[in-house]
């Protein structure tokens, strides 16, 4: 598959980046495609690092001959670039919120 296919299927999901205060770092997901699968202390790392695993998992899927995941990402300037989308940081955290902040949800 090509790079700028693979990239492109990719986009389709939703990348979400949490605070883990118990960890001490920031963690990545992309559910539904995998859970939390990547940390560290630098945000912009860490979320580099998802987006490569979210590709890998998509190709691994496709050679595979599985079916990927329903998309969790529609269209959009933002998803074309891979770029995060919104970032909340920990002073705005709705009341009730169980997990730890900044939260970012990514949507590329």
């Amino acid at each position: 598959m090509k790079t700028s296919e693979l990239k492109a299927k990719a986009a389709r999901y939703m990348k979400i980046m949490e605070w883990s205060d118990e960890d001490g770092c920031f963690v990545g997901s992309a559910p539904p495609l995998i859970g939390q699968c990547c940390h560290g202390k630098d945000e912009t790392k860490v979320y580099a690092q998802l987006c490569r695993i979210v590709e890998e998992w998509v190709e691994i899927l496709e050679t595979d001959g599985r079916e990927l995941p329903l998309q969790t990402v529609l269209g959009g300037c933002a998803v074309a670039q891979g770029l995060p989308l919104l970032r909340i940081p920990p002073n705005r955290a709705p009341v009730g919120y169980r997990q730890s902040w900044p939260l970012w949800i990514g949507l590329g």
